[in-house]
């Protein structure tokens, strides 16, 4: 049987693992199949913590995102509203203008007779 020996260095251990792998198959001590068990439970409970983290945050910026269109969407209703009344002003100032220039053409034909 043809057997490597092979160093992997394990970040929640803090040393090195030593793994013999065979061409047959994988020949590992109870201990270290017990310890490779408990790796993987602590690896996939950490994605189960991010991944709820994670959710909970996508979560949130929805409805923040969803306060942010509501926001937008009043906004933009009351610059409609405002520059329908900056028209209506302007138009209405058009016409004031308008009166004034006609009586002082009144005015002016009157002080001419």
């Amino acid at each position: 049987m043809t057997c490597f020996l092979r160093n992997r260095y394990d970040a929640a251990a803090g040393g090195i693992i030593s793994e013999i792998v065979a061409n047959a198959g994988l020949e590992v001590a109870e201990s270290d199949a017990a310890y490779d068990l408990d790796r993987l439970e602590r690896a996939v409970g950490t994605l189960i913590e991010s991944t709820e983290r994670l959710r909970h945050e996508n979560r949130v910026l929805r409805e923040q995102l969803a306060a942010k269109l509501q926001r937008i969407q009043a906004l933009e209703g009351d610059l409609r509203h405002a520059n329908q009344r900056r028209q209506d002003v302007a138009k209405r100032i058009d016409e004031l203008i308008g009166q004034i220039d006609h009586l002082e053409g009144e005015l002016g034909n009157e002080g001419d007779e």
